[in-house]
């Protein structure tokens, strides 16, 4: 039986509140989703890593995750929930790593590289600056995620 979409996102967002509060009284990675839902997070795990290069999750870690998310949705045949915006998140953590190509294809698995790279190409053709909506994002930033 399928959950209709307004009762999948209450079932989404009622998993993602136990999660945080679950993050919230322990040290356990972010989980996708969190990002997802969550836009500030991802700036401010992305300033985490920073002065915590170590924490989990890494941001190749992060791109695997969320290209990993778009495969699986893309191989089912129903319409894609979160693909855009993960792709989108993908792309800025990609940007978050000025586009450090030897860590990418070091740290990320190839099928996940390919999906970036063709977000990437997606994004560009349809939104030349792209705008994540994010706090912090200079337009020096936006333009460093095309090119």
């Amino acid at each position: 039986d399928k959950l209709s979409l307004p009762e999948h996102y209450r079932l989404l967002y009622f998993i993602m509140d136990l999660v945080l509060l679950e993050n919230k009284y322990s040290d356990l990675p972010y989980t996708w989703f969190e990002f997802l839902f969550n836009h500030s997070l991802i700036v401010k795990h992305l300033t985490l890593l920073e002065t915590r290069p170590n924490a989990e999750p890494s941001a190749c870690q992060m791109i695997s995750s969320f290209m990993d998310k778009v495969s699986a949705e893309t191989m089912q045949d129903s319409e894609p929930l979160y693909s855009p915006k993960l792709r989108e998140l993908a792309l800025y953590v990609a940007g978050w790593l000025k586009w450090n190509l030897a860590e990418i294809m070091t740290s990320v698995p190839f099928v996940s590289q390919v999906g970036l790279m063709e977000a990437l190409k997606h994004h560009a053709r349809i939104q030349p600056l792209l705008d994540f909506n994010l706090p912090g994002q200079s337009p020096a930033d936006a333009l460093g995620h095309v090119i």
